[in-house]
């Protein structure tokens, strides 16, 4: 689910995307431009990315306690 700006007055909505991930699925984490400084540190912490049983699965070598500004693709 990610929120989507309305362009022609204040407010948007959140739009949900729904597949199907498989275990050969591809996943990329890709930054948003809108990041803090300190979101990029985070950002740059995080190790890598996993699937299994459908779900995708960030590890990081730190805890992370706030929301990163960023899109999960998958292909």
């Amino acid at each position: 689910t990610y929120f989507v700006p309305d362009e022609r007055k204040n407010g948007g909505s959140y739009q949900t995307v729904t597949s199907h991930i498989t275990a050969d699925s591809i996943v990329n984490i890709v930054p948003q431009s809108n990041m803090s400084n300190m979101q990029w540190i985070k950002y740059n912490k995080l190790e890598s990315v996993s699937v299994a049983n459908s779900k995708i699965t960030i590890t990081t070598n730190t805890q992370i306690t706030e929301n990163l500004p960023i899109k999960v693709l998958v292909r």
